[in-house]
C-alpha cells in the first residue's frame, strides 16, 4: 500500500480519535489506527508506549523534530557496545545507526521506500552515502534486536528509538500529566 494511502487512513484515525476524545470518551489512537489498517488489508502497528501515554502518530505530514539529543552515555548503552564490537567497522556501524536516526527524523521515526534503489536498505545506503554490507548489517542487526521494524511489505523502517533521542517520550508524559491537571481541575470545579 503507498504511503499516501497510509497517511489517508491515518488521518481518519486521527478524525476518529479526537471525536471520540471531545466526546469524553476513553479510547487509544492505536486501537483505532490497527482497527482501520485491518479493514484496509494492512497490517497493524505495534505500540511502542504504555496504554497510558499519548500515542504519537505514526505518519505524519509536517516533520515536528529536527534533531535527536545524545546522552553522555550514548557509546556506554548496550546496544552500541554490542553493534561496535561485531567487527573492526564497528565504528562505522555505530555512525550509520546515528545516520539513520537522524534520517528517521524526516517522517517522525519512519523511512519510506521512496524507490531510488532495489529496497529500502539499498535506499537508505544511497540517502547517508554509506557502504551496502555495513548498511545491511546495521539494519539487520537493529531489527534482531528489537530497535527497528520492517512495515508495509519492506517499504517502510520504523526506528523504535526515535522517541527516545528526539524526546518525543518526554513530550507524551508532559500531555499525560497536563490531562490529568485539567481532569483534576474539573473535577474541583463541580465540587465547588
Amino acid at each position: 500500500m503507498p504511503l499516501g494511502e497510509i497517511e489517508t487512513i491515518k488521518n481518519q484515525a486521527q478524525k476518529e480519535y479526537d471525536k471520540r476524545i471531545q466526546a469524553g470518551e476513553n479510547c487509544d489512537f492505536n486501537d483505532i489506527f490497527n482497527r482501520l489498517l485491518k479493514l484496509n488489508g494492512v497490517p497493524t502497528v505495534e505500540p511502542l508506549e504504555s496504554e497510558t501515554e499519548e500515542p504519537i502518530n505514526p505518519i505524519h505530514d509536517k516533520q515536528h523534530y529536527f534533531w535527536i539529543k545524545l546522552f553522555h552515555d550514548f557509546f556506554d548503552a548496550l546496544i552500541i557496545k554490542r553493534l561496535r564490537a561485531r567487527k573492526p567497522n564497528g565504528d562505522t556501524l555505530a555512525i550509520i545507526y546515528q545516520r539513520v536516526i537522524l534520517l528517521s527524523l524526516k517522517h517522525n521515526g519512519y523511512i519510506c521506500f521512496e524507490g531510488m534503489g532495489d529496497d529500502i536498505i539499498q535506499e537508505i545506503a544511497i540517502l547517508i552515502g554509506e557502504d551496502l554490507d555495513c548498511c545491511i548489517e546495521v539494519i539487520n542487526f537493529l531489527i534482531d534486536n528489537k530497535r527497528a521494524t520492517l512495515l508495509n511489505d519492506n517499504e517502510v523502517l520504523y526506528i523504535h528509538d526515535f522517541e527516545k533521542y528526539t524526546g518525543a517520550e518526554e513530550q507524551k508524559v508532559r500531555m499525560q500529566r497536563s490531562r490529568i491537571r485539567k481532569k483534576q481541575q474539573e473535577q474541583n470545579s463541580l465540587l465547588s
